[in-house]
């Protein structure tokens, strides 16, 4: 899972744009990060060239660059799990305020409830 995953491509032009449409300034940040590690890599060709004498390649650049890409993912999946906690957090307190709605209505209720039967009686 990449960070591309966990924000949709491309952002709107600004920031301001990408805002009013609803991205997080997590989302953003690590849309720029993803973009930028994306300019700075070098061609395919140069990433993947081994070394004549079958050894890993040693330019440092390249052990650099996977560096990063494992750090994107790992903030990717942060940024995500941050997302879901928030998503259940309002679901959560969406049901607890229905239920305080519905306690109160069913309090109004039984006291109409009550009012009516004590009128029976008299």
């Amino acid at each position: 899972m990449g960070a591309g995953a966990s924000v949709p491509s491309p952002l709107p032009e600004s920031e301001e744009a990408a805002k009013a449409a609803g991205f997080t300034d997590e989302q953003i940040a690590a849309y720029k990060a993803e973009q930028a590690a994306a300019a700075d890599a070098p061609a395919p060709a140069e990433e993947a060239a081994p070394a004549a004498d079958g050894e890993a390649p040693s330019d440092p650049a390249v052990t650099i660059k996977e560096g990063d890409s494992a750090e994107q993912d790992k903030a990717a999946t942060i940024l995500q799990n941050k997302q879901r906690q928030k998503a259940a957090t309002a679901k959560v307190e969406a049901k607890r305020e229905e239920k305080r709605e519905q306690d109160g209505a069913a309090t109004k209720l039984q006291g109409i409830q009550r009012q009516k039967a004590a009128k029976a009686k008299v």
